[in-house]
């Protein structure tokens, strides 16, 4: 029994009753009539699946380096890879979980959040963010507690952000990853000596990036980067004149930067069962 009047009980197991036991134009004890309404209760209070999306995933150990699953090269900023998806939901149920199996560049730091109309994306917020830190492998990642809406349907999108960068390979995009630019231009800057490789590193565009920083550590500059001669990165987007007049003076340094790769298998989402 309940230890309160107040508290709804929920079957254990289900469908406990023979099929005798309420027949038509019949009387039922006042067992029976309890099971019926804790069996129906354990159907109102079941989870169900609000996202089951899947992609072929066969291949090597790589990340970046086979086909099947998808493919994401993930940036500084929130991007969001799925949804909106809109989804009929009971509306009592207000937590979820979600389960993402995927490949992450190894030792990558990625932040996922899950958007729904209870809880919109935020860049501040640490409700529904997961943190998830890439192994080079296959793995699962687990989130709970996701806030979900208190409506008969939500929308439920997922975004993904690199929570930090990591210097680029030197044995893929070439040399230096860091150093001081001779002339630092509008469109893009040279480093005399440098023996980039131009056929990586304009297979990865937007994954790549260069900041400039003064001698206090404070960036002036920071843009993604594609390759137009072994010594010459262009921006993605153009400097200003300011800009750029700042980031040739005396002092200023670059680093080169890579952000992870992840490889999504599977993304399911489920409410979670009330009590």
């Amino acid at each position: 029994m309940p230890t309160s009047l107040s508290q709804l009980e929920v079957a254990a197991p289900f469908g406990a009753l023979d099929s005798d036991a309420c027949t038509a134009s019949e009387f039922v004890s006042a067992h029976v009539l309890r099971t019926m309404q804790n069996n129906a209760r354990r159907l109102a209070y079941r989870g169900e699946y609000l996202i089951d999306q899947v992609w072929t995933a066969n291949g090597n150990s790589d990340p970046e380096g086979e086909d099947g699953g998808r493919m994401l090269d993930v940036p500084r900023e929130w991007m969001r890879f799925l949804g909106p998806c809109t989804v009929q939901r009971k509306r009592h149920l207000l937590t979820g979980t979600l389960q993402v199996r995927a490949r992450i560049t190894s030792g990558a730091p990625v932040r996922l959040q899950v958007e729904t109309t209870q809880h919109t994306r935020s860049d501040v917020s640490s409700a529904n963010v997961m943190s998830m830190t890439g192994t080079g492998s296959w793995a699962w990642y687990t989130m709970t507690d996701v806030r979900l809406g208190r409506a008969d349907a939500d929308e439920i999108s997922l975004w993904v952000r690199a929570n930090a960068d990591q210097p680029w390979s030197t044995g893929t995009f070439g040399s230096p990853s860091t150093g001081t630019a001779d002339v630092v231009g509008p469109l893009d800057f040279r480093d005399v000596g440098a023996t980039w490789t131009p056929a990586a590193i304009n297979a990865n565009i937007g994954r790549l990036a260069v900041e400039f920083y003064n001698t206090d550590g404070i960036v002036l500059a920071r843009r993604g980067v594609r390759c137009t001669y072994t010594d010459v990165l262009a921006f993605d987007v153009p400097l200003s004149n300011r800009v750029a007049t700042a980031c040739n003076a005396s002092g200023v340094e670059y680093r080169l930067l890579e952000g992870p790769a992840m490889r999504v298998a599977s993304v399911t989402m489920r409410e979670d069962d009330g009590t």
